[in-house]
């Protein structure tokens, strides 16, 4: 419970007690919590000890764990920089952590990494500080940090095990809330507290660009961790609803690598991944017929991440063998049928594409063109993924289209607006993305509450992938 925040920003801390038989008598899918609760009370000021619940915290902490919590606002916008600023900053490379430069390193290594930089910062300190009472504050802060590591480790456990990784999800958000708080309030003179733990902040968008998402040996799909971080960061930028729904689906994400498919999808669909296996141009893809998602390991968490978001958009999506059942039958000639299924892929695609750079964009907080174009070597921002998050809505529109190859039935390419000579609205506006989730996750409430049938695939002779 420390450190979670209701949708109001009430945030709490401490955690409360319960009678020891009764949590012995409590099933093994609730250990994980039971060991996280236990970390807390151990991490309670000695001061609290043996006083019944009810009247555990004094005035003081009563007042602080009902303070509410506003994030901070967007930052402003820069001007823009000076030209040699610009030359700097495209020559420099990724910087990342003070302390970790190997390459790669993944979500698997942070609680070493954790328990690593907090005995460091222990010894250092110990031993050069002058005793104060603020030095005893920033210690204890490291070391409950270091102990919540061991929390991920429970929690990682436990969700390897039964492939369930929402408490994880939360516990990789506050160890980033600790580790961001550690930096704010720890500072001793000319000694800034930040750098002690610097790396280990799993959400920190740089850091996510460093960090690789990789396969588990044991279960040959990406590491819990991975998942974990990949799924809080989305949940925080883009919302709880669209964050809940996509931690979901990280149970139907695999790997999209040879070894991987061979174990975890039925021998007899195997064949449907033998195409985008084959091609290194395809770093994830929805496939609606297994109703699963594939990802291409071994690239950045922020790159993974933001593909997570365009696979499952395109899982929130109608039913696509629905739409070209509905296509099809509607359709005066064969030509027809083809042309308007492919100006449906493209806009399907182009929605997909929109949540994924709206995704990156609001990791930035520079929300209009003239401001991404002032951070354009922005170090948070994937690669390959630069001329999307910084291009105008019509570059990512006729991106979408080239990649797709709309024509109308003479074969020529469709006008950007129209198709089979009816004037159409664009595919989506870009400004409207997160209007075009929330009908779809609304949409999806309604078909688990009422149910529906699904649209029989042998009806159609046709490929089922939303490629990325």
């Amino acid at each position: 419970m420390n450190g979670l925040i209701d949708g109001n920003g009430l945030r709490v801390l401490g955690a409360a007690s319960v009678d020891p038989s009764l949590l012995r008598g409590i099933d093994d899918e609730h250990a994980r919590r039971i060991a996280a609760i236990a970390i807390q009370a151990r991490n309670l000021p000695q001061d609290s000890r043996g006083i019944a619940p009810s009247i555990r915290y004094h005035g003081r902490r009563i007042a602080e764990a009902n303070r509410r919590w506003d994030p901070p606002a967007a930052p402003a916008a820069s001007p823009a920089p000076a030209a040699h600023d610009q030359e700097q900053e495209i020559a420099d490379p990724l910087p990342r952590s003070l302390h970790f430069d190997q390459n790669p390193r993944s979500g698997a290594d942070l609680p070493g990494q954790v328990r690593q930089l907090v005995d460091s910062a222990r010894a250092r300190l110990t031993t050069q500080a002058p005793p104060s009472i603020r030095l005893d504050a920033r210690l204890a802060a490291l070391t409950a940090i270091g102990q919540y590591a061991d929390v991920l480790d429970t929690l990682s456990a436990a969700a390897t095990a039964g492939g369930d990784i929402r408490a994880l999800v939360d516990a990789v958000a506050e160890l980033s809330r600790m580790v961001n708080e550690y930096g704010d309030q720890h500072a001793l003179t000319d000694d800034p507290a930040w750098q002690d733990l610097h790396g280990t902040d799993p959400l920190d968008a740089t850091e996510m660009n460093t960090r690789t998402a990789e396969i588990d040996p044991s279960t040959l799909r990406f590491h819990v961790l991975d998942q974990a971080i990949m799924a809080a960061q989305i949940t925080r930028v883009m919302g709880q609803e669209f964050g809940d729904y996509v931690t979901e689906r990280f149970a139907g994400m695999l790997p999209l690598n040879a070894e991987s498919v061979r174990a975890l999808v039925a021998p007899d669909q195997q064949h449907r991944l033998d195409k985008p296996l084959a091609d290194p141009q395809t770093v994830a893809l929805h496939d609606s017929g297994l109703d699963l998602m594939f990802m291409r390991p071994g690239r950045s968490l922020l790159a993974a991440a933001s593909s997570m978001v365009h696979e499952a958009t395109h899982g929130l999506q109608p039913s696509w063998v629905a739409e070209q059942i509905e296509i099809k039958a509607g359709a005066r000639t064969k030509a027809e049928s083809k042309d308007r299924i492919a100006q449906r892929k493209f806009e399907r695609e182009f929605e997909a594409f929109s949540a994924q750079r709206e995704f990156l964009r609001r990791l930035l907080h520079h929300r209009t063109h003239e401001q991404l174009q002032q951070r354009r070597r922005h170090r948070a921002v994937p690669d390959q993924y630069r001329d999307m998050v910084y291009g105008t809505d019509a570059a990512l529109e006729e991106d979408v289209r080239s990649k797709y190859f709309v024509r109308d039935a003479d074969g020529r390419i469709a006008p950007r607006d129209t198709f089979l000579g009816h004037e159409r609205e664009a595919a989506t506006a870009t400004e409207d993305v997160m209007d075009t989730l929330e009908r779809y996750l609304r949409d999806l409430r309604r078909i688990l509450h009422f149910g529906y049938d699904e649209p029989d695939e042998a009806a159609l002779d046709r490929a089922t992938h939303d490629h990325q």
